[in-house]
């Protein structure tokens, strides 16, 4: 009975992973993903605003601070 979507075996329910948001295309991605998604979207970003018009072009966002610090990864961490 019931679907059981988010739910442990135990009874309890199952803590989420924390997600981060990627700072260049608003994606959310966990700690590990994120830290293998961002240089890859940042070289898609330079690769798409390469291919329009110089004035049209836009500088990519500057790295929030966070990303110079490893991600915390246990929920004692986590704000």
């Amino acid at each position: 009975s019931g679907g059981g979507l988010g739910r442990t075996g135990g009874g309890g329910m199952m803590s989420k992973p924390r997600a981060y948001t990627c700072y260049l295309c608003g994606q959310q991605y966990g700690s590990q993903s994120l830290t293998i998604h961002v240089p890859q979207c940042y070289e898609k970003w330079l690769k798409v605003e390469s291919a329009k018009e110089r004035k049209d072009r836009r500088e990519p966002p500057p790295p929030p601070p966070e990303l110079d610090q490893p991600l915390p990864t246990d929920p004692d961490g986590i704000d």
